[in-house]
């Protein structure tokens, strides 16, 4: 082999080298959020609106800031199939069931920024779609959550659910006048202990 082979040969070699590890940094680059939603869900009423508060844990695992534009809660009543969703209202970093809140209290919900390794715990409002929302009176209820992330057109929902048992006490209480809040245990359905929305951001 000739000396001007020998250099064609490493530099072909080096040019893989290059293109394989500016592959894989861009790939451990981008913008890689997860969501853990507590199974802790609190019923209350602002401003005279049945809400439910979701205490979430948000993380971006990627070298790359990027952030959760959109989030969507889909409640579904089993026994009558009946469909309710809500939208991210307000946000606070903590949330106690026994103090008195107003609406100045909570910042507005503009999506969830998170720059690189960055981890975030909050609280999320969310309120029901339509104005009048009557759920049924008692059951089981099963809570899905879906997210859209910046840059990305499609909603990604969870495989990770919440099943949610109310008896119609509860219920009066949540959508009734005295408004008051009440902090309740779901049980999640399914393995996985994160949710990751499919799509990332490069």
């Amino acid at each position: 082999m000739t000396t001007n082979e020998i250099i064609t040969t490493i530099m072909a070699g080096l040019s893989l080298i290059i293109s394989g590890v500016t592959a894989y940094l861009t790939l451990f680059s981008r913008f890689k959020s997860s969501i853990l939603p507590k199974r802790r869900i609190i019923l209350t009423q602002i401003t005279g609106t049945p809400n439910l508060i979701l205490e979430c844990e948000f993380y971006n695992a990627g070298a790359k800031p990027g952030s959760i534009e959109d989030l969507m809660i889909t409640v579904i009543h089993d026994e009558t199939g009946s469909e309710f969703q809500f939208a991210p209202y307000l946000i606070k970093n903590q949330f106690n069931i026994f103090a008195k809140y107003q609406i100045s209290d909570f910042a507005p919900f503009s999506g969830i920024s998170l720059s690189s390794k960055d981890r975030r715990e909050l609280y999320i409002a969310f309120k029901p779609l339509l104005p009048q929302f009557l759920p049924p009176k008692s059951g089981v209820f099963t809570i899905h959550t879906s997210a859209k992330i910046d840059g990305d057109s499609e909603w990604i929902t969870s495989p990770r659910t919440f099943s949610l048992r109310l008896n119609e006490s509860l219920v009066d209480k949540w959508t009734g006048s005295s408004g008051e809040a009440y902090q309740i245990e779901a049980i999640e359905i399914g393995k996985s202990r994160e949710m990751y929305f499919g799509r990332r951001k490069k």
